[in-house]
């Protein structure tokens, strides 16, 4: 988004993504993403994606 007037839109006030885990069960714990195979083992832990405008502008 590039205004504040987009910004407040309530089309993007939650915006939800896809994703996939081959071998796994994907879910979100205290902010973080969190990989766990079919025997409950957690196999890889992070932090939640985030976006920016990477064009660089500082509008």
């Amino acid at each position: 988004m590039k205004t504040a007037e987009a910004a407040k839109s309530e089309k993007l006030r939650k915006i939800t993504y896809g994703s996939h885990v081959k071998g796994g069960k994907l879910s979100q714990r205290d902010g973080l993403l969190e990989v766990k195979d079919d025997k409950g083992t957690v196999r890889f832990t992070g932090d939640a994606s985030q976006m920016w405008d990477a064009t660089g502008r500082c509008d």
